[in-house]
């Protein structure tokens, strides 16, 4: 520890999300431990040229925190900062902190180091941690306990607040604003200002049926949210799986299945649209990318998300190919128009960039299938 028997703890964070862990722990490890004085690499002024500046701290730095979420687990700049940290700082005096994350996604160079996980217990540890690298300094056992204690409800409230009103559409766990993952989607779901969810698609066991999607079925229909299955005709057993659920979510799913050429001439993707039936509130509606390079969903506008909307109420309401037909007053279309035909309504045009270093430009929808 330094001679002014101070302690100088670097907060290593990424995102907006891990920024805001970052200063809620920035503010309070003070208050819990006189002597720390915790460095965030936004407190480097103007006009500082930013990789001296962050060098020198970390060279000073006694402790390091690594805020790791969702969003930043899998970023470049949280492996870059890991390993830097590695080289000033012992080990044994390295924590990430896991934010609505757990141990076990922890890979890379993070994977070194033993984490702290965000519950009471967790913190009081790391809390512990760095008492103990005071030395001679450092507060008695009971004495911490109890300003834990004191000061453990004031963090907790700080960052509840912060899981809770993070804003949707703030980050993803890519590398654009725009562009999303499938776990990003549940932020749109845990939603509560929605009402609705429709999904069409063709995996049921990745929406309904496999365990992780029924909890999360089970859990928001108990919350009153009305889903809506459009699917390809399928197996029996996927008919039992079906109505066994539909029994778990009182009442609060419904699905109908096509048959299989009638649904891909409607849906050549998946689909997930949130507040369909009413007007009241938002609608908002994310499709997946038809691309081989991963698995990635783009939120459509809302004039093409109506049109989809309006597609999708149609299919239901009229689940017979000929009265569907005759209803949009054509014949069916030949197979390779089919994935056309289901984007060419709508004329979403999306900027996209392929790869980084790429090229960036304007395709529609249609063109991506």
């Amino acid at each position: 520890m330094s001679k002014d028997t101070t302690m100088k703890v670097f907060l290593s964070w990424s995102g907006e999300l891990s920024y805001k862990v970052a200063k809620a722990l920035y503010e309070w490890l003070p208050l819990m431990i006189q002597p720390v004085r915790p460095f965030l690499s936004s407190d480097i002024s103007k006009g500082s040229r930013w990789g001296e500046v962050v060098e020198r701290d970390l060279k000073d730095a006694e402790y390091g925190i690594i805020c790791v979420t969702p969003y930043n687990l899998l970023k470049p700049w949280m492996n870059f900062e890991a390993g830097a940290l590695s080289r000033f700082i012992d080990r044994a005096r390295v924590t990430p902190f896991l934010f609505g994350v757990q141990p076990s996604c922890i890979t890379g160079p993070l994977a070194q180091y033993e984490s702290a996980v965000y519950c009471e217990n967790d913190v009081f540890k790391l809390v512990q941690s760095i008492n103990q690298q005071l030395g001679s300094g450092k507060l008695d056992y009971q004495i911490l306990e109890r300003t834990f204690k004191a000061w453990w409800p004031e963090l907790q409230q700080r960052l509840d607040s912060v899981k809770n009103g993070h804003g949707l559409e703030e980050e993803t766990r890519t590398e654009y604003k725009w562009l999303f993952t499938f776990d990003d989607l549940a932020n749109h779901e845990s939603d509560t200002d929605y009402h609705s969810v429709w999904v069409v698609t063709s995996d049921l066991v990745r929406y309904a049926t496999g365990n992780e999607a029924r909890q999360r079925l089970t859990e928001r229909t108990s919350k009153g949210i009305n889903y809506r299955f459009f699917l390809p005709d399928s197996q029996q057993t996927d008919r039992n799986d079906l109505r066994d659920l539909e029994g778990s979510c009182l009442g609060k799913l419904r699905y109908r299945m096509f048959p299989k050429d009638l649904f891909e001439s409607q849906a050549v993707t998946d689909y997930i649209i949130f507040n369909a039936e009413t007007e009241k509130s938002p609608l908002r509606m994310f499709l997946k990318l038809p691309i081989e390079a991963g698995e990635f969903w783009i939120r459509v506008d809302e004039h093409s998300a109506r049109n989809f909307t309006a597609r999708f109420r149609m299919l239901w309401d009229e689940p017979n190919r000929e009265e569907l037909l005759a209803k949009a007053g054509g014949e069916a279309p030949c197979p390779g128009a089919l994935r056309s035909a289901s984007t060419d309504a709508v004329s979403a045009r999306l900027d996209v960039q392929a790869s980084p270093g790429a090229k960036r430009r304007t395709v529609s929808a249609a063109e991506k299938g």
